[in-house]
């Protein structure tokens, strides 16, 4: 789960220190109140979803792993993460009773599937998605190479220290993002599909007190 994740992170960076008191005090002081309302996520116009399909399609210095999730992700509305772990035994060509065809992607745990790694944020994640075939030839010819095939669909992937394969693809779509959509180098990180960051009005945290105990900590 996501909690889960983000606590084994947490044990990773505290790791090093060797009070726990001052490990506890400093996370008890960082703790956010949890009636803080939820920052509301950024979403894509559709002319700059296009903008963005079309710009990193068009280049021949993207890879062309990056060019075909972007596609998963814009047809899905999967996350990169569960787009990343896909394996070929999760995709499959299926037809309509009006004889339209379709691609029916698995996404599923390996819990549920018994195969590969793939982790999802929640059990309700499990779901299959159908992606109309002829909308993205590209796509349909990349899918139709893997499909049924054993490893995963972007095998070139490699997960970073925390076992996220979607680590680079990650970094790399944001910069695209910032690029095509008239973003400025300043501007900081991307926010679209992202949470804003909570204000100190909000969490009420003294930032002072926090740089404080980051130094008595270490």
């Amino acid at each position: 789960s996501t909690m889960e994740t983000k606590l084994a992170i947490l044990a990773s960076l505290v790791e090093p220190f060797d009070s726990d008191e001052h490990v506890c005090e400093f996370i008890h002081d960082a703790r956010i109140a949890l009636d803080a309302a939820p920052a509301e996520r950024l979403k894509f116009t559709p002319q700059q979803l296009a903008t963005l399909i079309h710009g990193i399609g068009a280049d021949p210095s993207v890879p062309t792993s990056h060019s075909r999730i972007l596609d998963l992700m814009a047809l899905t509305g999967a996350r990169l993460e569960e787009i990343c772990q896909l394996r070929g035994t999760d995709i499959r060509l299926e037809q309509s009773l009006e004889g339209e065809r379709y691609w029916l992607i698995q996404i599923a745990s390996s819990e549920s599937t018994g195969e590969g790694d793939a982790k999802l944020k929640t059990q309700s994640s499990n779901r299959r998605l159908p992606v109309i075939f002829g909308v993205a030839p590209r796509l349909d010819a990349f899918l139709t190479s893997m499909s049924g095939m054993g490893g995963r669909l972007f095998a070139k992937l490699t997960p970073d220290r925390f076992g996220t394969l979607s680590a680079a693809p990650s970094k790399f779509l944001n910069a695209r993002i910032d690029k095509l959509l008239g973003k400025s180098e300043s501007a900081g990180k991307s926010r679209f599909g992202k949470r804003q960051e909570v204000d100190a009005s909000v969490h009420g945290i003294n930032p002072a007190l926090l740089h404080e105990r980051a130094k008595n900590v270490v």
